[in-house]
C-alpha cells in the first residue's frame, strides 16, 4: 500500500515498484482489476488505466471500521453501483 511499503518488512516492495508494475499491467494480454488505496501519488502512478474511485470500510477492530476511498484501476470498463444515504 502507498506510504506503508515497510509494513511486510524493510525492503520487500518499494514506491519504485509501483510503477513497475503500472508497466506490468500495461502489458498484460488479458483483463486486470487492481484494488489499491486512493492517494494522489497512486492516481498519478496509474493514470493511463482506468480509475474508480470507491468507499469502503477496513474492519480494523471489532467494535470500529473506518471509511476509506479505495481506487480500483482497471484496463476495461465497469459499472460500479451507485449507492444513496
Amino acid at each position: 500500500y502507498p506510504h506503508c511499503e515497510e509494513a511486510y518488512g524493510k525492503g520487500i516492495f518499494g514506491y519504485k515498484d509501483f510503477a513497475r508494475l503500472a508497466d506490468a499491467l500495461s502489458q498484460i494480454k488479458g483483463k486486470f482489476l487492481l484494488s489499491i488505496n486512493d492517494t494522489p501519488e497512486m492516481r498519478a502512478v496509474f493514470d493511463q488505466f482506468r480509475l474508480h474511485p470507491v468507499t469502503t470500510t477496513y474492519s480494523t477492530k471489532q467494535d470500529r471500521t473506518d471509511a476509506v476511498s479505495e481506487l480500483f484501476i482497471t484496463n476495461y470498463p465497469i459499472n460500479l453501483p451507485t449507492t444513496t444515504p
